[in-house]
């Protein structure tokens, strides 16, 4: 029978794990000693874990296939695996999961008859899949799965998601997912798996084609002067990441960490991530990682700590967050505050542990999903950069956005101090804004989305914008109060950083409105009279109040 259908249990996903990867000369000493190392893998444990995660939604059975071929792992076995020495399968086994409760008879019964109501259960439950490579110890191939579900108190976003077609013997099945694989240390590296899970959403994203590990692996070492061989490969530079995106048309845009202080570097890689991933662009995030004694096992007062280790460099791929209903923080002193800095967890593809695991902002730490070490310190992670692929119209970064929005927030501040120093009683701080990298084609089909629950002079405003030709590329600034919108400010992405790259702006409360009509009077403050592009936003949204 080429597939079997089983009820799910850790034990069955072990069961099917094993059975696919390399299991030496098939004794039953290979064998189990093949289980024995499937069942340590940080990866199973990760998975098992996963899957309980989903609650409702979770597995109830699944269908292995056992002779599949997979594209990604054929390059890879063409160009390394089939020269070795010693042999190994160029077939793998695809793993599905489905939360619906059916056996191999179902299964074979609606084959046969060629139409079943089974087949519309499949679809509604299907969960996903997990590619089974047949090599020695790094099995876990491409692994397409469902997210996690939202909780009541926080709202889990995945911005990097795309669609999966599959078939299954013709059935036609659909996950929302971004692939993940496991680091193979021969053809790939951390950094290679990282960049080909950010390759499967570009390559939707900006129509290119999605290169496999080796091939990412050799266009990353194709320009290297230091003489060293591309295979097998111990890791990427971050020139050599670069180099990766470059080769597939992409512009790679390094951002570096601040060294000033914890709590600002966590904000800044909260915003820029959640800042560029409006667009949908998954992230590269340059980690070094860490063992730290753990507080929890830590003895009582007195006891000194012991100083972190460095674990190595590690590279992920950001592919969602997390979003807490706290109060929004600033990232830098008298700044705005910003959304992002409620992220309390950033969800990442992580080749040493599994898809969507998280990086907890906890305990002035940024946690991981590894397991702690033998001594029992806990494994933490230190960012170092991040590096977004971009396409080439992409010219105005985050800080040149994050400036303009900014000086429009302290001079929005300072209008309601004026106000309130004559007695007008409004309540108007602070805001919080939202800042988003956004496509012209989603910004409108947001505005769609919004206008019917809008007032009538913002949908007015909504509807000039959606028949107006307007940059590709747009960064979409909110402005927020208590949850009450109050303007949103368009700045070209495409513009140039030399100029002025606002591009509009309208109000979506009153009281916006009336520091668009004040803000020119010579009783205003200095600092809103004095800036161009603080006047230009106002003059926007007075015309389009007209």
């Amino acid at each position: 029978m080429p597939y079997s259908v089983i009820a799910y249990s850790p034990d069955a996903l072990l069961g099917a794990l094993a059975d696919g990867s390399y299991q030496g000369d098939g004794s039953p000493g290979a064998v189990a000693d093949t289980r024995k190392r499937v069942e340590s893998k940080q990866h199973y444990r990760f998975l098992t874990k996963y899957f309980m995660a989903l609650e409702s939604r979770a597995p109830r059975t699944i269908v292995i296939e056992k002779q599949y071929v997979d594209h990604d792992f054929l390059e890879d076995y063409a160009a390394y695996y089939s020269r070795c020495f010693q042999s190994f399968e160029r077939f793998c086994r695809r793993i599905h999961f489905f939360s619906a409760d059916f056996c191999q008879d179902d299964l074979r019964g609606a084959l046969e008859n060629g139409a079943s109501p089974l087949f519309d259960a499949l679809k509604r439950s299907y969960l996903g899949f997990i590619v089974v490579r047949p090599l020695p110890n790094r099995i876990i191939g491409r692994t397409c799965l469902s997210t996690y579900p939202d909780t009541d108190s926080a709202t889990r976003e995945f911005p990097a998601l795309r669609s999966y077609e599959v078939s299954l013997f013709g059935i036609a099945l659909k996950v929302r997912s971004v692939a993940f694989q496991e680091q193979d240390r021969e053809v790939a590296a951390c950094a290679t798996s990282a960049l080909w899970s950010m390759f499967q959403k570009t390559g939707v994203l900006f129509h290119h084609g999605i290169p496999s590990p080796v091939e990412i692996t050799r266009a990353a070492t194709a320009s290297d002067e230091d003489g060293s061989r591309s295979l097998p490969n111990d890791g990427l530079t971050p020139r050599q990441q670069a180099n990766a995106i470059r080769s597939i048309g992409l512009e790679p845009f390094l951002i570096g960490m601040p060294e000033s202080g914890i709590a600002r570097k966590w904000d800044y890689l909260r915003a820029v991530t959640h800042a560029y991933s409006g667009l949908g662009l998954p992230i590269l995030i340059s980690l070094e990682l860490q063992a730290v004694e753990n507080p929890a096992a830590a003895p009582g007062e007195g006891h000194a700590p012991r100083t972190p280790r460095s674990l190595g460099f590690h590279a992920v791929t950001a592919v969602g967050h997390r979003l807490e209903a706290v109060e929004a923080g600033a990232v830098k002193d008298d700044g705005p505050r910003l959304t992002a800095t409620r992220l309390s967890r950033i969800f990442v593809h992580d080749d040493q542990a599994g898809p969507f695991a998280r990086l907890w902002f906890h305990n002035n730490h940024i946690q991981t999903a590894l397991p702690p070490r033998d001594n029992g310190d806990v494994v933490v992670a230190e960012p170092r950069h991040v590096i977004v692929p971009l396409y080439h119209k992409i010219r105005i970064p985050f800080d040149n956005v994050y400036r303009a929005v900014s000086d429009f927030d302290s001079a929005y501040n300072s209008f309601v101090l004026f106000l309130q120093s004559r007695d007008v009683r409004c309540a108007g701080t602070p805001l919080e804004w939202t800042i988003r990298l956004e496509s012209v084609q989603g910004l409108k089909e947001r505005f769609l989305a919004e206008m019917p629950d809008a007032v009538s002079s913002v949908r007015a405003a909504m509807s000039r914008l959606l028949t107006r030709n307007m940059p590709k590329y747009l960064w979409c600034c909110r402005a927020s109060n208590g949850g009450l919108p109050m303007a949103e400010l368009l700045y070209d992405a495409t513009g140039l950083v030399q100029g002025s790259f606002f591009y509009d702006a309208f109000a979506r409360h009153k009281l916006m409105e009336g520091f668009s009509a004040a803000a020119e009077s010579p009783q205003a403050p200095e600092n809103i009279r004095r800036s161009p592009d603080c006047l230009a936003v106002l003059r926007a949204i007075r015309q389009h109040k007209v």
